[in-house]
């Protein structure tokens, strides 16, 4: 005998559906932080950062730039700052990714739930939970910016540059980045 449950499609309250499609333009704006901070690393243009990355989701966004940190920074205080930060994103979209990829239905007679890749059914965020989410996504994005533009990373990469170990020169009127790697 089955234990399969009769469900119906649930559309969540407007303050759930509001807390949500914050969630998701946020980690649109998280996402582009991470673009941003591969065009920093890498000494592209933001439309080159852009383009290469493309429909890239924020795993290989992260994989990316951890990639090119170790090269960029080197070992350190920076890189593991900038680790330590990628890893709360990845802890913040894991989340995300669960209340946006879920399936919210209700039992005919019950409750709304929802199902994620467990596969368990379990209650739904209440609005308050899916703000404070989207808010440590907004929070983790600006601190990222704030980093590469003019926080810990930018200064190791500042030193790095002037210690020859990231070299710009120019072509066509714009930075190329050359990594001395032994």
């Amino acid at each position: 005998m089955s234990n399969a449950k009769m469900m119906i499609p649930h559309m969540p309250a407007p303050e759930i559906l509001r807390a949500v499609g914050a969630i998701t333009l946020r980690h649109s704006f998280l996402d582009q932080m991470l673009r941003m901070t591969i065009k920093r690393l890498a000494g592209i243009t933001p439309e080159e950062a852009d383009l290469a990355t493309a429909f890239q989701g924020s795993a290989v966004l992260r994989e990316r730039i951890s990639k090119i940190a170790r090269r960029t920074l080197g070992e350190g205080t920076a890189l593991l700052l900038l680790q330590a930060l990628l890893e709360r994103a990845r802890l913040a979209t894991e989340k995300r990714n669960t209340f946006v990829h879920s399936l919210w239905a209700q039992e005919l007679d019950g409750e709304p739930m929802m199902r994620g890749s467990d596969r368990e059914w379990k209650p739904l965020p209440t609005a308050a939970e899916l703000e404070t989410l989207s808010l440590e996504i907004e929070r983790i994005a600006e601190e990222l910016n704030i980093a590469r533009r003019e926080g810990f990373f930018s200064g190791a990469y500042n030193r790095s540059k002037e210690a020859g170990q990231v070299m710009t020169a120019t072509g066509s009127g714009r930075p190329i980045l050359l990594l001395f790697i032994e």
